[in-house]
């Protein structure tokens, strides 16, 4: 039996910031640099300079009242739904990965061929462009503030040869269809392990503008543990692959380790991180990510047992996270409640027509919808969801 799940708390400066003070008033002054006020015992030159009759000099103003934090949001409803609202014929078929644009279009990404592709939700279908030399795409982001008329970078994380690597390459936006990516690639990370299917490939930013990547273990569980080692883990690093502060060993991108085959990451509500691992140990695992955590030695907040489905991307939308279900064609909903489930998982949308759903974003219509892509058919599928 592998030991409790630890609650990754202190991801974010913006969530600490919310939280509330703990401990007596002289412990928090003392880590403040503040002076206590002894309460007023009504008697003596206390009394007098407290009511500004005294020799003291004035009364001091009152601290600020402190803001109230807020409430954690409320956990979902047992049950919800997903209904299929529009369906895109993009042609994306073999796709790998699916990057939701502040615009409303989205990328798609070639698992084949490496060629980026933009459709807007009017199923207009450019060509981006390609990148040089991959073997095999696993996964696609872009920087915070991408803007598809403005030139920014594109986050690629492919197999090359018989390792993988993380890279960016310039996106011009300004350039005609299908000649907008640089010629070359400025790679981030390289020499990353491949091997028995497990490959990870889940890339994305959270919301302290960190770039998170997910790797697998290429078959080799002792990998996952060795702590200088890139396979079977969870890498936290500044968007130009510069360690930054805040991780958990200096010097080091590893976020968290253990991990089998890291298929798919998302953020909650307060930039929980969420990580689904197709190569757990018991099955498809989902696992609420902790700074420094050994997945291998923790217990999962969900396991779906072997051979049950092959999971996709994981996206986050209403209060659930949203997992595509390939194989058992469908959609996983997983109601939170803080770092645990409200219910046990619902699948959905399992006789409506997708085929080998491979991965979901937030939808151009903000929290409530999704964007789906399914690699078999090749089409993008809008999904409203509760």
């Amino acid at each position: 039996m592998r030991g409790p799940v630890r609650v990754a708390a202190a991801a974010v400066v913006a969530v600490l910031a919310a939280g509330c003070s703990v401990g007596p008033a002289s412990d928090r002054a003392a880590r403040e640099g503040t002076a206590v006020v002894p309460p007023d015992d009504g008697g003596g030159d206390s009394g007098a300079d407290a009511q500004g009759g005294g020799s003291g000099g004035p009364t001091p103003d009152p601290p600020p009242p402190t803001e109230a934090p807020e409430p954690p949001p409320e956990p979902a409803p047992a049950e919800g739904t997903a209904v299929i609202a529009e369906r895109l014929p993009a042609g994306a078929d073999a796709s790998c990965c699916l990057v939701a644009l502040p615009d409303g279009s989205v990328l798609t990404g070639s698992a084949d061929t490496g060629a980026i592709q933009r459709v807007t939700a009017e199923d207009d279908v450019t060509a981006v462009g390609s990148v040089n030399g991959v073997t095999s795409l696993l996964g696609l982001a872009v920087e915070p503030g991408f803007d598809v008329t403005d030139n920014g970078w594109l986050y690629l994380f492919y197999a090359q040869g018989g390792s993988a690597r993380l890279a960016r390459v310039t996106y011009y936006g300004g350039n005609d269809p299908g000649a907008q990516l640089g010629s070359a690639t400025d790679s981030l990370l390289t020499g990353i392990p491949l091997g028995a299917g497990r490959e990870g490939g889940a890339i994305g930013f959270g919301g302290d503008g960190m770039l998170y990547v997910g790797t697998g273990d290429a078959g080799d569980a002792a990998q996952a543990a060795d702590p200088e080692s890139l396979a079977g883990k969870i890498l936290r690093m500044e968007p130009d692959g510069r360690v930054p502060p805040g991780n958990p060993q200096e010097g080091s991108v590893v976020w968290s380790s253990g991990h089998g085959d890291v298929t798919g990451l998302a953020f909650d509500t307060l930039d929980r991180l969420w990580a689904v691992d197709a190569g757990g140990a018991d099955g498809v695992e989902l696992n609420s990510i902790a700074p420094g955590g050994d997945y291998a030695a923790m217990d999962p907040v969900h396991t779906w047992p072997a051979g049950t489905f092959e999971p996709g991307a994981l996206a986050f939308s209403a209060g659930s996270l949203w997992l595509p279900a390939a194989g058992e064609p469908g959609l996983w909903r997983l109601p939170l409640d803080g770092v645990a489930l409200t219910a046990d998982p619902q699948l959905l949308l399992a006789d409506d027509g997708l085929t080998a759903p491979a991965a979901a974003q937030p939808g151009p219509e903000g929290d409530g919808s999704l964007w789906l892509l399914d690699s078999g058919t090749g089409d993008l599928l809008r999904a409203d969801v509760s």
